[in-house]
Order: C-alpha cells, then structure tokens, then sequence
C-alpha cells in the first residue's frame, strides 16, 4: 500500500510550469522519514507544498493514505504539516 503517490501531477507556479507529468509512490507502513533532494530551483518545495494542499495541482492526482487531496483538500490537514523553510 502507498502512503503517498502522485499521477500525472502538473504543478505550475505563476505561467511556469513546474512539475510536468510527475509519477512517483512512497511506499511505507508506520513512522518513516522521506528525503526530496535535487538542484536548487528543481521544484522540491513545490512538491511538498503541492502534496500539504498548498499549492494548487492543475492535473493529476495526489493520494495520501488512499485519500485523494485533489479531490478533498481539507483531508491532508488530518494526516500531513507542512513546515517551511525561512
């Protein structure tokens, strides 16, 4: 069972898009810890901003412990925190 998974999610800050077509699976059953690495401007906080509900997904689906948050935003503040940096 995933805990988190994203389908051909399409992310776009301003007219910049930011995530393209992006597939990926967590997969996980109870406390772990997931690292998002890559280049500066590669989009990792757009991602995480993206999965918290924060920034809106123009396609795609994002599933969090089954639950898509496309579909019902207000149901990752059960389960997810986003928590920036300064």
């Amino acid at each position: 069972m995933s805990q988190i998974a994203s389908k051909n999610i399409v992310v776009t800050k301003g007219d910049f898009p930011a995530i393209c077509e992006s597939n990926f699976e967590i997969l996980g059953n109870g406390a772990y810890f997931a690292v998002v690495t890559g280049a500066n401007g590669s989009g990792k906080t757009t991602l995480l901003k993206a999965i918290a509900g924060i920034n809106p997904i123009l396609r795609g689906e994002i599933l969090v412990n089954d639950v898509n948050i496309v579909k019902n935003p207000l149901d990752i503040k059960k389960c997810a925190l986003y928590v920036g940096h300064g």
